[in-house]
């Protein structure tokens, strides 16, 4: 017979080993899950896009486009750019809060362009608050 080189010590550490090994796999498993469930990758921590109304008033003779905000969120004006072609025609950073009843007109604006009103977050990423379409576009 062979002689039995494992004790009650050593077995008894085995299943401590044992089951120290299922928690740390059962903890890997929860950090993954967590990582894809939540996505760590700021999504919920970015700032919302702000809500505003915006109501554009177009003068074909003088080829002005003035952009009102008629009520909504207050924008941080340096953070609001406004685009036509991919070329920023005007930003409203003179207005340190732009709030209903602020304006901003923009000059040399044909009758065949479209013009973007962007907000800028703190990514630099841009999101579209609204779009103006000349009558010729």
């Amino acid at each position: 017979m062979l002689p039995d080189t494992f004790d009650a010590d050593a077995r008894a550490s085995a299943q401590v080993i044992g089951s120290l090994l299922m928690v740390a796999v059962a903890l890997v498993g929860a950090v993954v899950v967590g990582v894809v469930v939540f996505d760590f990758d700021d999504r919920f921590l970015d700032e919302e896009t702000p809500t505003a109304e915006l109501r554009f008033e177009y003068d074909e003779d003088a080829e002005t486009l003035t952009v009102q905000h008629r009520s909504g969120n207050t924008l941080q004006g340096d953070r609001i750019a406004v685009v036509s072609d991919n070329v920023t025609l005007d930003t409203w950073a003179k207005e340190r809060n732009v709030t209903a009843g602020d304006e901003l007109t923009i000059y040399a604006v044909g009758p065949d362009q479209t013009v973007i009103v962007y907000w800028h977050d703190e990514d630099g990423d841009r999101h579209e608050l609204r779009r103006w379409r000349g009558p010729k576009s």
